[in-house]
């Protein structure tokens, strides 16, 4: 996209989608490139919620190359392991010895 926005914005000339060609003044694709771009982390921006998952089942992710997992009931959370395998059963002994199921 980057590599098109370049080549689009040497010209200021854009063709949109139904082939009317459109003209923004010098700078002006390069601030609507900039003001899109630095707002796409706000896409992926959430808070976790324990309502989004069963009252006996974990949450469980990945970040990078590790795994983790949350209790729902107290929020306790796993440290990184290598396998969701792994971060079940992080869950499943920890609900055993904390919560007694």
């Amino acid at each position: 996209m980057r590599d098109e926005l370049g080549v689009m914005s040497a010209s200021n000339v854009v063709r949109s989608p139904t082939g009317e060609v459109v003209r923004f003044p010098e700078g002006g694709l390069d601030n609507l490139a900039a003001a899109v771009a630095s707002r796409i982390d706000y896409a992926f921006a959430f808070r976790w919620a324990p309502q989004w998952v069963g009252r006996e089942q974990p949450h469980v992710w990945s970040e990078a190359d590790d795994w983790y997992a949350r209790c729902t009931p107290c929020l306790a959370e796993s440290g990184p392991v290598p396998s969701e395998q792994d971060a079940r059963a992080w869950h499943d002994a920890h609900t055993a010895a904390s919560h007694g199921r």
